[in-house]
């Protein structure tokens, strides 16, 4: 479905209601909106304008009790919604994401063919059902209607179909504009088995769209509640949340000598009052944001936090370390890049803070020795992402390492907390568990804090995230180091080639698979196969022999984010919705990677410094809202003060692809043959110029002594030590992507020309033969894009060209390659004897 968003002239054209905000103690009043007490606008709008909303408000208090052996949870809610639209909502339209896991036809598992992290699901099965709900002392448990958006909704095909994700609640009275609704609701759930980011796995609980939650109201288009499709994230309005959790005991430590409990809990926010354990059960309660951070304004609104989500976990096992985040430190550690924020911001440096945070890590004990490595990631996103994005306005974030077989759990971000994801056995330049731990962080921002719609534009937060933490990790930890495992143990370096496929004639001939007869047909023999090079992990590290055989490899995170790119570079466009993509492969490249190399090719065509005042002014502009694809073009455009909606135009609502190549020719020196006439009027057999006339110091033409001064020396001698060579340079581009490209030309003597095929210039032409003037030097090289900012091109290996190339490289990886492979003939040759 196309989005169709309207626009307004200029600030302040139109006014809307603003009960909602004083309903709940929290006027939002952003910079050209007013928000006054009358539900009257105060112009009529012009007709092909519509007002501009405020964003709509969610506020919950919720109680929730589990029962961890049964996993069975039982929950009451109070929701205050405030309609922040122009349109009244005549219905309420629900979520119940944990149905997703009732079975094996729901859009979810249908759409992941029945396997959630490589395994088939047979059990563990969990479901949600709402029990009660009511508006005053109105029952409309009743009137609740099961929905399926995108699907012939008909009862017949509701029950073949098997998905109870969504459902829709028809109101006695409108919600209208700036009114708040209060609503009760109550309901239990089945928690399903951790396999997809939330669920129970043993006494570990992690929690995630846990309760039913509320759909977001969009006007006129109504309201965007998509199904829970296996690509697919999450979309909800911003507001606060009171949440009371009652768990077993065991899920408490203590109490200490002063009779206080610690809850092995983490959640969204802070604790509202101390733990309290009450008939073998903990009590806890948590605001979100806390009641200090709801006293803080954020410095860029100038309104109290919000959120839109809460997610919670337990683990009786947890160990909850807790260091502070100092900006101080970090900005004298980095002060350089503080320096060049305040520069592209046109800031003084002195107005550059960042609030200091508290990082509590919920690490699991047999990787305790990790947890600093996860608080100093988790600090360095903090740091990098507030200097460019704008202050995270929360004064706690938790990181939380899932349990053993529970990691299905990980990587997965949610207010104020998320999830990481580790292995025993690592080190920092593994990136592991710094990446994911820096991603996960920098959700806090890009989602977090900018609440795009993850259903039909996921790129958003995620490509705008990936970007991010690429340029954080080159950063602070430096190139990634390739690894190979065996047996969990890690060695350096990886295989210079692949091992030999298994399929086809290779298989049976490299003893990998041996297909057994079965001439009498027997079906207990059917498909049945001996592997004998199926090894152990320690019997393939003898194979490989990986100290003789192994390379090591250095790779920049972010051409890394090229390399992932080329593998889905042109089946999608980038604006697509998260769940029409091709296949999974696509989602993942055009909202991970390839916005992520579109934005780095971005600031080689602005510049960085009018880069980072797009993308802040968007986070400015967006913050606690819920911005869509041409809501970034317009905030980016306006921030950096340039008009490149073409770039936009092309990159994301595009599939067009870039190729460049240089091609070299050099015939060498002219050898001067006939006749050319020289600037005397004279023509002259075998002699390209003749010097000019000779003028005296006062600027008179010379005498005629001097003239025959100059004729004694030797035209064609002369001419011979001063020969033009015979070179040119073409550059060429296959694909549809015009984008300006600077290209370097240096000669032998050193000396270096640069030119810019510009994008006007390529319309309508493929290729470029360079003006190069007149020289008697030879070109040494011809590089493409010098400084490596544009990082589109799909072929990059023909973007330079070298009088002399280097080919010790290339023999050093074929020595390698060639051990290898005489390794491994070895050692298959023993299976013969």
């Amino acid at each position: 479905m196309q989005r169709q968003r309207s626009r307004i002239a200029g600030w302040g054209t139109w006014v809307l209601v603003g009960l909602a905000a004083v309903a709940v103690g929290n006027t939002e009043a952003r910079a050209g909106q007013e928000v006054p007490g009358s539900a009257e606008t105060e112009e009529v709008a012009e007709p092909d304008e519509a007002p501009k909303a405020t964003e709509s408000r969610a506020h919950y208090t919720i109680e929730a009790r589990v029962d961890v052996p049964s996993r069975f949870l039982e929950g009451s809610l109070t929701l205050r919604w405030t309609n922040g639209t122009d349109q009244p909502a005549n219905d309420l339209w629900f979520h119940l994401h944990h149905n997703a896991f009732a079975n094996n036809r729901t859009t979810h598992l249908t759409e992941a063919n029945g396997m959630l992290r490589g395994l088939k699901i047979t059990d563990g099965w969990g479901w949600q059902r709402v029990t009660r709900v009511t508006v005053g002392e109105t029952d409309l448990t009743e009137r609740i209607r099961m929905e399926a958006p995108d699907l012939d909704e008909t009862p017949e095909i509701l029950r073949a179909h098997g998905d109870r994700t969504i459902f829709s609640i028809p109101l006695d009275q409108p919600v209208a504009p700036g009114e708040t609704l209060e609503l009760q609701l109550e309901w239990e759930s089945l928690i399903p088995r951790v396999r997809r980011r939330t669920g129970i796995k043993d006494d570990f609980l992690f929690m995630a769209h846990w309760f039913p939650k509320l759909a977001v109201f969009e006007g006129e288009r109504g309201w965007n509640c998509h199904r829970f499709h296996m690509n697919t994230e999450f979309y909800a309005d911003y507001g606060q949340y009171d949440v009371t959790l009652n768990l077993p005991e065991e899920y408490a430590e203590g109490p200490d000598d002063e009779g206080r409990w610690m809850a092995k809990i983490g959640a969204s926010g802070g604790l509202a009052e101390p733990v309290r354990v009450e008939q073998g059960r903990v009590i806890a309660r948590y605001l979100a944001p806390t009641e200090g951070d709801r006293l803080r304004k954020d410095p860029v609104t100038q309104t109290s936090p919000l959120v839109h989500g809460f997610a919670w976990t337990a683990d009786p096992d947890y160990l909850v370390r807790t260091k502070r985040f100092q900006y101080d430190e970090w900005a004298q550690k980095y002060h350089t890049e503080v320096q060049a924020a305040a520069i592209a911001f046109r800031r003084p440096l002195e107005s550059i803070r960042l609030r200091d945070v508290d990082i509590h890590v919920l690490i699991q004990p047999e990787r305790e020795s990790q947890w600093e490595r996860h608080y100093e990631a988790t600090a360095v996103a903090l740091f990098f992402y507030g200097l460019w994005w704008g202050e995270y306005p929360y004064e706690a974030l938790t990181v939380v390492d899932p349990a053993w077989g529970a990691s299905a759990a990980g990587g997965m971000e949610y207010p104020t907390l998320f999830t990481a994801g580790t292995s025993r056995h690592t080190a920092p330049a593994m990136y592991r568990p710094e990446s994911v731990t820096v991603h996960e962080a920098g959700h806090q921002f890009w989602y977090g804090l900018v609440g795009n719609n993850e259903y039909e534009a996921a790129w958003l937060d995620e490509g705008l995230n990936s970007y991010t933490d690429s340029e954080v990790l080159w950063r602070h930890y430096g190139a990634q180091r390739a690894s190979t495992r065996y047996s969990s143990l890690p060695v350096w370096g990886e295989r210079p080639a692949p091992l030999p496929s298994s399929s086809g004639w290779i298989g049976p001939l490299t003893a990998q698979r041996w297909a057994l007869p079965n001439p009498a047909g027997w079906r207990w023999l059917e498909g049945m196969t001996l592997r004998p090079t199926a090894v152990s992990p320690f019997v393939a590290w003898y194979r490989d022999q990986p100290f003789l055989t192994f390379v090591n490899e250095y790779t920049d995170p972010r051409w890394g984010d090229r390399t992932t790119y080329l593998r889905d570079p042109d089946v999608d466009p980038i604006e697509t919705h998260a769940f029409a993509y091709r296949d999974r492969a696509s989602y993942r490249t055009n909202s991970y990677q390839r916005p992520a190399v579109a934005l780095r090719s971005l600031v080689g065509v602005v510049g960085r410094d009018a880069f980072l005042r797009g993308m802040r002014h968007f986070a400015d502009e967006w913050r606690y809202r819920h911005p869509y694809p041409e809501d970034f073009y317009e905030a980016f455009q306006t921030g950096a003060e340039m008009d490149v909606q073409w770039y936009f135009e092309d990159l994301f609502r595009g599939t067009g692809t870039l190729d460049w190549s240089v091609r070299v020719i050099d015939r060498g020196a002219w050898k001067d043959a006939g006749f050319f006439l020289g600037d005397d009027g004279v023509w002259r057999e075998g002699v390209a110029e003749v010097a000019p006339p000779v003028e005296s110091a006062e600027g008179e033409e010379a005498t005629e002594e001097g003239e025959e001064q100059e004729a004694a020396a030797d035209p064609v001698e002369e001419a011979e030590e001063s020969r033009l060579r015979r070179q040119e340079v073409v550059v060429s581009r296959k694909g549809t992507l015009r984008l300006p490209v600077p290209i370097l030309v240096r000669w032998e003597d050193g000396s270096e020309q640069r030119y810019t095929w510009t994008r006007e210039a390529q319309d309508g032409s493929q290729w470029w033969r360079l003006p190069l003037p007149e020289s008697d030097q030879k070109i040494q090289a011809v590089i493409l894009d010098p400084d490596r900012l544009i990082y589109l091109d799909r072929f990059m290996f023909d973007n330079q060209w070298y009088a002399q190339p280097k080919s010790g490289r290339a023999l050093r990886w074929g020595e390698r390659a060639f051990t290898q492979y005489h390794q491994l003939l070895h050692f298959i040759s023993t299976f013969g004897g």
